[in-house]
Parts: C-alpha cells; sequence; structure tokens
C-alpha cells in the first residue's frame, strides 16, 4: 500500500474563504499547520467539505492529518480511529470530487486495514458500495450487482445495531439507486421491513425524505408508478447551490427516472436525466454526465433516434475507460470481502488423525470441528461487541446521566389516558431550561416532578418517544444549548465548552458527541455557520 507520508503536503494559513494549494506551500509555513491539533485539523476537513464546499482543501487537509497520524508507532485506539475516518474521507473526495478512483480504492484498502472500531466500520463499508455501484454501471454483472447489495446491506444492518441513523438512512437510499425492479426489492426486503420497525428520531437529517422512498417503494410494487413518482417529486430539492445539495437533488433525479423507466414513460425520463446533464455540466460533476448518458441512450433508443442514441453509448464508454481503465477491482472485491482479523480468528490446523479413521470421517470431523469455532466466536464476537458498546456509551456520558441504571422496560400498569397525561408532564418539565441545564438532573429527578414513579416516566419516554431517558434529555440540553449559541446578546461571550457546561455536560467531548447526534454538524461547525449567515 503506498503510504501517503511520502507525499510532500502543504498547509497554509486557513482563511475563511481561502482556497488551499500545494503550489502555494514553502516551508516557512510549516509552523503554521504544525500548531494545530489532530482534532482540529479534522474539524476543518469537514468544515471545507460541509461548509465552504472546497473539496481540493478538505483533501489537503486530510493529506495532512493521515502523514501525521501514520507516523504515530504505536498508535493509540483513538488514533487508529481517526485516521481511518480520515482516510474513508479521501477516498470519499477522490471519488466524487476528483473521480480518481484509483487512490480511491488506495485509501479504502488502507481505513478498511487500519479500523479497529466496528462503530467506523459502516462509514468504510458505505463508502466501499459507493464505488461499486458506479462500477455496476459500468459493467452491469450480477457478481457485481451481488457486491453493492452486500455492501450496502452491511452498512444498514451495522448502522441500525449501533444507533447510527443518518448513515442507515444514508445506505438505504443509496440501496434504492440501484433501481426499483423487483429483483432489487425482494433482496432488500429484509431490511426494508428493518426499516419500518425501528423509530427514527423526529431531528434525523432526511428521515422525512428516506420515508417517501419507503412509501414510492410500496407504490412501485402495484405498479403505481406516476404516484411513486409524485412521493419523490415532493422531496426534490428545488435550484440546490452548494455541491452537497446538487448531489442529493440528482439523487432523487436518478430516482424519478427508474421509476418512470419501469413504467416505459421515456419522455420523463428524458426530463430527469436533463437534470443530471445540467448539473453534472455546471458543477463539473463527471459522474452525473455519466448517468445521464446512460438515461439518454435508454430514452433515444426508445424513440428510435438510433444516431442519438449511438452518440450517448459512446459518451458511456468514454466515462467508464477514464473512470476505471487499468483498474482490477475484481481482485479488490476479494480483499474487502476477506473477513477482518476482528470478525473471524481460526485456530491452528487440525492435528493429524489416527489411522483408524476414514478420510470422509476426517473430512466431517474437520468441518463439524470449524462449525462450531465459527460459531462459537461469532457468539463471543457478538458478545463482546455488545458488551463493548454499553460500557462504551457509559463511559461518554455524563456521571450526573448516570447516577443508576435505568431499569429494563417492563409493561407499565398505566392506563393509555394516564400515559398521555405523563406524557405531557414529561415534556413540560424538560422545556424548562433551569431544571434539565442542572448536571445532577436525573430520572428520579423527573419522576418526582412528575409525580410518578422512574419506571413508569421510562415505559412512557420509551413506548412514545422512541428513546432512552438519557437520549431524551440530550436532545433537550442540545436544543437549549442551540437556542443560546443563536443568543449572541446573551451568550455570545461563552466559549462553546462554557455552553457545554451550562447546560448540563461536564465533558467538552460529550457534548460534542451529543451535539453531533442530534444536530448533524459539530458545535464549531455550527457556530461559524450562524456567523456566516
Amino acid at each position: 500500500m503506498k503510504k501517503l507520508a511520502s507525499l510532500l503536503l502543504a498547509f497554509i494559513c486557513l482563511q475563511a474563504t481561502a482556497q488551499l494549494s500545494l503550489g502555494a506551500f514553502s516551508l516557512s509555513d510549516q509552523g503554521s499547520w504544525n500548531s494545530l491539533s489532530d482534532e482540529r485539523l479534522e474539524e476543518l476537513s469537514l468544515d471545507f467539505l460541509l461548509v465552504k464546499d472546497m473539496p481540493d482543501s478538505a483533501l489537503l487537509v486530510d493529506r495532512l492529518l493521515t502523514s501525521r497520524l501514520e507516523q504515530r508507532n504505536p498508535m493509540t485506539f483513538l488514533q487508529r480511529r481517526m485516521l481511518s475516518l480520515s482516510l474513508n474521507r479521501m477516498a470519499y473526495l477522490y471519488s466524487f470530487s476528483f473521480f480518481d478512483y484509483k487512490h480511491a480504492i488506495e485509501s479504502l484498502h488502507e481505513a478498511d486495514t487500519i479500523c479497529n472500531d466496528p462503530d467506523v466500520r459502516p462509514f468504510i463499508d458505505l463508502n466501499i458500495g459507493h464505488i461499486y455501484s458506479l462500477y455496476t454501471q459500468c459493467y452491469p454483472t450480477p457478481t457485481n450487482v451481488q457486491t453493492v447489495r452486500h455492501f450496502y446491506k452491511k452498512a444498514f444492518i451495522e448502522s441500525a445495531q449501533m444507533g447510527n441513523y443518518t448513515n442507515m438512512i444514508s445506505a438505504f437510499v443509496n440501496f434504492w439507486n440501484l433501481g426499483f425492479d423487483d429483483a432489487n426489492i425482494k433482496a432488500f426486503s429484509h431490511e426494508t421491513a428493518l426499516f419500518r420497525q425501528i423509530k427514527v428520531p423526529a431531528l434525523e437529517p432526511y428521515y422525512d425524505y428516506a420515508s417517501a422512498v419507503l412509501r414510492a417503494i410500496d407504490l412501485v410494487k402495484v405498479k403505481k408508478y406516476t404516484a411513486a413518482a409524485a412521493e419523490l417529486q415532493s422531496k426534490m430539492m428545488r435550484n440546490p447551490s452548494s455541491t452537497m445539495d446538487v448531489r442529493i437533488a440528482c439523487s432523487t433525479a436518478w430516482s424519478l427516472a427508474c421509476i418512470y423507466k419501469l413504467a416505459q414513460m421515456p419522455d420523463s425520463v428524458y426530463k430527469y436525466a436533463s437534470v443530471l446533464e445540467y448539473y453534472g455540466r455546471k458543477k463539473d460533476l463527471q459522474d452525473l454526465r455519466f448517468d445521464a448518458a446512460i438515461l439518454l441512450h435508454y430514452y433515444y433508443l426508445s424513440t428510435g433516434n438510433k444516431q442519438k442514441a449511438d452518440a450517448c453509448y459512446q459518451t458511456f464508454l468514454e466515462f467508464r475507460k477514464s473512470f476505471f481503465d487499468g483498474l482490477d477491482l475484481e481482485a479488490d472485491r476479494g480483499e474487502f470481502l476477506v473477513p477482518k482479523a476482528d470478525d473471524l480468528r481460526l485456530a491452528s490446523p487440525p492435528k493429524q488423525a489416527e489411522a483408524g479413521f476414514t478420510n470422509q470421517q476426517i473430512l466431517l470431523m474437520i468441518l463439524g470441528g470449524l462449525a462450531l469455532l465459527v460459531l462459537g466466536g461469532y457468539l463471543m464476537r457478538r458478545y463482546l461487541y455488545h458488551k463493548n458498546a454499553h460500557l462504551r456509551l457509559k463511559s461518554e456520558q455524563p456521571a450526573s446521566l448516570t447516577p443508576k441504571p435505568e431499569p429494563a422496560p417492563i409493561k407499565s400498569s398505566l392506563e393509555e389516558n394516564e400515559k398521555d397525561l405523563l406524557q405531557a408532564k414529561i415534556k413540560k418539565v424538560l422545556a424548562d431550561e433551569q431544571e434539565i441545564c442542572q448536571e445532577d438532573f436525573s430520572i428520579d429527578r423527573l419522576a418526582k416532578l412528575c409525580e410518578a414513579t422512574p419506571k413508569d416516566v421510562s415505559q412512557v419516554i420509551n413506548e412514545r418517544m422512541g428513546c432512552s431517558f438519557v437520549l431524551l434529555l440530550s436532545e433537550y440540553r442540545i436544543k437549549e444549548a442551540c437556542r443560546r449559541l443563536d443568543d449572541e446578546e446573551n451568550f455570545g461571550r461563552l466559549t462553546l465548552e462554557a455552553i457545554g457546561r451550562s447546560v448540563g455536560f461536564k465533558a467538552r467531548e460529550s457534548f460534542s458527541r451529543a451535539f453531533k447526534r442530534v444536530t448533524g454538524v459539530s458545535p464549531s461547525v455550527y457556530q461559524r455557520r450562524l456567523t456566516e449567515k
């Protein structure tokens, strides 16, 4: 694997509107970026990517961060985690901004190898799925289709298990970009059923869009294509400006075109192919123009214009060559699909059997032993994963939030009208920032203010609000933090850490994690957006 540490990296003065470039680097600038912490570099990368729409600068910062982390030997758990996330971001940038799939695959290989955190694995699997999705459009073989489905399904299940609803929704929506045909609906039936059962927080970004996709699937099943398309049209972004928003809008346009292909309505396919072509040229996004060529080829074939159909097919071939010429993604697929060291650990080969056993008996014994070993390893891994996940979550929460474990959900003896009344009381108490911003606010305190038992309060929160007390309290505290960040007059002089403490978080890290889970961005990014308005 080519080491990024060998690259000569530039990192000059980071102005809010400055475009960084390698050509502007000089050795005298080295102190500027060496003084920044790893965490600050990570924030800058996300800011350039998601807020300022500056992929060149985002890639440059991530190159610097990965080079710095790779020189540390040994790396801590958190450093390995940060490195795998940074490499994964680089793969995203190489894929979606620079269409350099050679370096994207290299970055993903390194991220896949280094990753030691099951919470990060879904992000990597999702990115692998993205690359093989495009590769499958270039070479639509059954094996390639199966590969894409594998990684999107894997990312979906992993994200659902860890409660990462944003990544889960992304995997769900991207899977349906493969099409709404019967084979795809059947292949993803288990995950679709699971998605219906999961209670996703109302504030989760793009949940409304994913729900519209779900309704569209149901309508496609009964061949109500126009109604299915209407569900997605209602959620389509109008006049997107940033690259990220353009991609989201064009993802919807692609899905609409796929539905209209099933309905055999080529004129409507042409309409959304034109959207992809327009934004592909405007933003210089080659993959969008590639998608448009596929759809336009279908349109011209359907309308009998062979000359234009051939021209679109030639455009398709040119893009395919520029994307993947010289790359052996068949070999890469095998490496990505190999179980990782923490997935399965096989014992040493079995000792030679006594001569009294037949070859068939020996084979059966070996296979049986391996089966038991695999099963035991799997069960042990799942046990350790859930145990560690519980301990990790507990360690990340402020001590005031975990004075004692919440009782396991028990069927409440409350009537429905009593639950309604208690739910209203809970919301009223949580709306009082003077109460919830106290560091020692607990479920016992909430129950006392609601004149109820902790068991009944916990049950109503679980049943009616679809989450635990800890997550619900975090959401209300983060809403209050956002209000205080918006209130420049009264809270403008407070640091982000002080804001976090003022709403009940003892640790900066726990505040940042909760803030990002609720709003989708870090506190610093949120604050910068307010400043730029």
